[in-house]
């Protein structure tokens, strides 16, 4: 199953506790289903939770001729870099973006990298990560999407790695040396969505009565001669544990 983000209901994830890191370098990918092109959509979030101006986040802004948008701000506003083409609604799409260090920053569209936005900017107390809203001083721009599949990297990933997670191949099998936080949204109804990877559990806001689930999109996971390392210690509220829900989730694609 995959993630509904409703606008009208403000359905987010978020980890106020401490986020999986704090500096460049670092990309993100996920794929997402855009219920409109009108909606700026917050897809990832990472930034201080008290302030509204110190940030990286990722977007698919309905606002901005329909681009993926990966942006940064530090005491001031937000600068981007956008993808090359639109993205449409009502369909799968892959997105991400690529901190490769503090003034450079791509947006990613179906493994196609955008221009560069280069301006240098370091934001301070990065200590939350939200997906589906902006979850700073200020919560704003909620997601109007579904979404899955969602990584996060401690390196800039390179044209190879974005060309296969663009051809649907899940982050567990994309620089898994690299890969410290994974959260697939493959399990069905969860308060609190487990990092398969690392230790970064999202608990989930506005949800109510089973809506947020939807069908999983195609992807394709590494063959069983590959491993993954995976938490020995339950995240919160998940009493399965993250390698429980994780071998659930590989005989579900078989």
């Amino acid at each position: 199953m995959a993630r509904s983000f409703v606008t009208a209901d403000v359905e987010y994830l978020v980890n106020t506790v401490s986020a999986p890191l704090t500096a460049t370098p670092f990309s993100v990918s996920m794929l997402v289903f855009p219920l409109d092109v009108s909606t700026s959509n917050t897809l990832f979030w990472m930034g201080d939770k008290a302030l509204t101006n110190h940030q990286h986040l990722l977007l698919a802004d309905g606002g901005a001729s329909d681009k993926i948008r990966a942006g940064t701000s530090a005491g001031g506003g937000n600068f981007y870099s956008n993808s090359t083409a639109a993205y449409l609604a009502n369909a799968w799409v892959q997105a991400g973006g690529v901190w490769t260090d503090p003034a450079n920053r791509q947006a990613v569209l179906e493994g196609v990298l955008g221009s560069e936005e280069n301006t240098s900017l370091n934001p301070t107390g990065e200590d939350s990560i939200s997906i589906g809203m902006r979850r700073n001083g200020s919560p704003s721009f909620p997601a109007n999407c579904y979404m899955a599949e969602v990584g996060l990297w401690d390196t800039d990933l390179n044209q190879a790695d974005w060309d296969m997670l663009a051809a649907r191949m899940s982050p567990i099998g994309v620089r898994p040396e690299s890969l410290i936080s994974y959260w697939p949204f493959i399990a069905r109804g969860l308060s609190v969505e487990p990092d398969y990877v690392g230790n970064h559990p999202l608990t989930a806001n506005g949800y109510a009565g089973g809506d947020e689930n939807v069908p999983h999109p195609r992807v394709i996971y590494p063959t069983s001669n590959k491993s993954i390392f995976v938490p020995t210690v339950a995240p919160t509220g998940d009493p399965g544990g993250a390698a429980y829900h994780y071998n659930q989730m590989m005989r579900e694609s078989q």
